[in-house]
């Protein structure tokens, strides 16, 4: 292996018109735009531990030797990287892996769609008039939108898994879902599914990992055996819209006391909205919610002793303008535990004294009243919680803040948040963990610290960083990417890669669906280094920089792969994406499979 170090002032294109598909056996780097560049900038160094590893050239042994002289590659188009619908040869359309920044699929899909490993956004509410056929995974990111399968098919193939994140699937009958087998499963993230007559599965699954909602009405959604319904660590809600509950979703939980067709999994848990209860509530010692209740400006709730409100995993409904609704006395700590707060804000709680605390205990579910506000004070949260922002905006004061207690986890998921910085969202010690789901937003004010714990994004997350400051990873303990979920650096954001131990491999891929991407935006590693394996890497826009102060040996460099197993080899793929290399080492270092 050649080091390969740039001359001064010496420039490297990486300069392609096709679009390649990726197979898992193969690695390389994917250029969608003639604009797609690596710009090499004194005292930077692009090592590539296996030549063969970049395809699409029409002479790789150049990559051995970069100079000012041969700064130009260019490539032809593979065949069948992309079949498109003619109208005089009818077939599939094979979309590619990840659909391109800002593409969706059309608003009405009337042909045969093949997806495989894909990503698709929906921008709008769209009608599924054909088959949509899923092969390995396919995460569809809804956006808040419709799909409707009411004249389609979800046709999921043996052993794949479609990830619904965000979306409303509208027309749930017999024939609008298909399993290929046992092991294929439909996975529900914030997902409202309404049903157009009865559905009984006799295969595959439906995985509920974030709160969903199925609107049964009068319908029966029936698990026979052969297939299975899981609900982990989250509530499926289900809703008769005003007609009689005939424990629509089958079996219960006392009909399959083996759990071959029904499994609840981390206090996960399956609900019915019942009656409201009626009258304010002032609350002196423990109390219990027994059903459904509302709290309001004419119901509101009254702590005047520390105590604990458990909820037993139903639903207390907020409604209110600007008043606090929920008052705790002075030197008071409400303690709420196995509840869900739905239209919640958090500044509905009045506290009377400064010594006054809300304490969100465990299963406590906080669904965000849609709408812009300003959080001025620090939250803490024990055992398993879960913040639903509903896509709307929190803007942190100088004093906001989620503190994440031991042994606990925090999911953040579907919201802005604006103004962080310091270490606003923290983690009290290394074993609580802050979570990501659906589609978050954060702007940084400054640079914000992450010192202790781990960071998890869910299955199917976008998680988008914004503004001219770094996020900064300073934890000694291992974060993941998920899979079909990203990680972006956009508009000037940098991550900060300075963990507190020496160790480069604390940011994971779950596999090759995990994404980090830059969107102008910038990845700084310290001298610890730092290594990507497994998914993929993603440049998107004119203006983005890899920087790596102080390297000198190639264990202080940015790697991508790890030059040992084919099966960590790391995708880096340039959708209309330029970068910049400012300074230290690249490093890479996919490899080969032996067979």
């Amino acid at each position: 292996m050649s080091n390969c170090k740039k001359t001064l002032h010496a420039h490297l294109k990486l300069l392609l018109i096709a679009t390649f598909l990726w197979q898992p056996l193969d690695a390389g780097l994917k250029f969608s735009s003639v604009s797609s560049s690596v710009l090499l900038e004194p005292n930077a160094t692009f090592q590539v531990s296996r030549p063969s590893m970049v395809t699409g050239f029409s002479d790789l042994s150049i990559v051995r030797n970069f100079s000012s002289s041969m700064n130009t590659w260019s490539g032809g188009y593979q065949a069948n990287d992309i079949l498109a619908y003619d109208d005089t040869n009818p077939q599939h359309i094979v979309a590619p892996d990840h659909l391109l920044a800002g593409q969706s699929i059309p608003e009405e899909l009337d042909r045969d769609w093949y997806v495989d490993n894909s990503v698709i956004t929906l921008n709008k509410d769209t009608d599924l008039l054909a088959s949509l056929d899923v092969y390995n995974s396919c995460t569809i990111i809804g956006n808040g939108h419709t799909l409707d399968l009411s004249q389609g098919m979800l046709s999921i193939k043996s052993n794949a898994c479609l990830y619904c994140s965000n979306v409303r699937l509208r027309g749930f009958n017999q024939g609008s879902i298909q399993f290929g087998n046992r092991a294929s499963q439909l996975r529900f993230s914030d997902v409202t599914a309404t049903m157009l007559d009865d559905l009984t599965l006799t295969t595959g699954g439906i995985y509920v990992q974030n709160t969903s909602t199925i609107n049964t009405g009068d319908h029966l959604l029936s698990f026979d055996l052969g297939s299975s319904l899981t609900v982990d660590g989250s509530v499926l809600w289900y809703e008769t819209l005003g007609a009689a509950d005939s424990n629509n979703i089958r079996p219960s939980v006392a009909q399959d006391p083996y759990k071959k067709r029904l499994t609840l999994l981390n206090n996960g848990i399956i609900k019915t909205i019942k009656t409201l209860a009626s009258g304010g509530l002032s609350v002196e010692y423990t109390y219990t919610i027994t059903s459904l209740a509302e709290v309001s400006k004419g119901k509101p709730l009254t702590v005047s002793s520390t105590t604990t409100l458990s909820g037993e995993n139903n639903t207390i409904i907020f409604s209110a303008l600007k008043d606090p609704i929920i008052s705790i006395a002075p030197g008071k700590t409400l303690t709420v535990q196995d509840v869900h707060f739905d239209k919640f804000s958090f500044d509905y709680v009045g506290f009377e004294g400064e010594d006054s605390h809300i304490l969100f205990d465990n299963n406590t579910i906080i669904s965000l009243d849609i709408k812009n506000y300003e959080l001025n004070r620090t939250f803490t949260f024990v055992g398993e919680c879960i913040i639903n922002g509903n896509n709307g905006t929190l803007v942190f004061g100088p004093h906001a803040g989620f503190a994440v207690a031991p042994d606990s986890s925090l999911l953040i998921q579907n919201m802005t948040i604006k103004g962080l910085s310091d270490e606003q969202i923290f983690c009290m010690d290394n074993s609580g963990t802050v979570s990501f789901g659906g589609a978050v937003s954060l702007h940084l004010d400054d640079d914000y610290y992450f010192k202790q714990g781990s960071i998890e994004l869910m299955p199917a997350a976008f998680v988008d960083v914004n503004e001219s400051a770094s996020f900064v990873y300073q934890s000694n303990r291992r974060s993941i990417i998920n899979t079909g979920a990203t990680l972006q650096m956009a508009y000037g954001a940098a991550f900060y890669y300075d963990p507190s131990i020496n160790n480069r491999d604390l940011l994971v891929l779950a596999d090759e669906d995990a994404a980090f991407s830059l969107y102008n935006g910038t990845l700084v590693s310290s001298t610890t280094g730092m290594r990507l394996t497994k998914g993929v890497f993603e440049i998107v826009g004119a203006h983005n920089y890899l920087e790596n102060p102080g390297a000198i040996s190639l264990s202080e460099g940015i790697m991508l792969g790890d030059a040992v197993d084919p099966d960590n080899n790391i995708y880096w793929d340039f959708d209309n994406g330029n970068v910049a290399i400012t300074s230290g080492l690249l490093v890479w270092a996919n490899i080969l499979p032996t067979n």
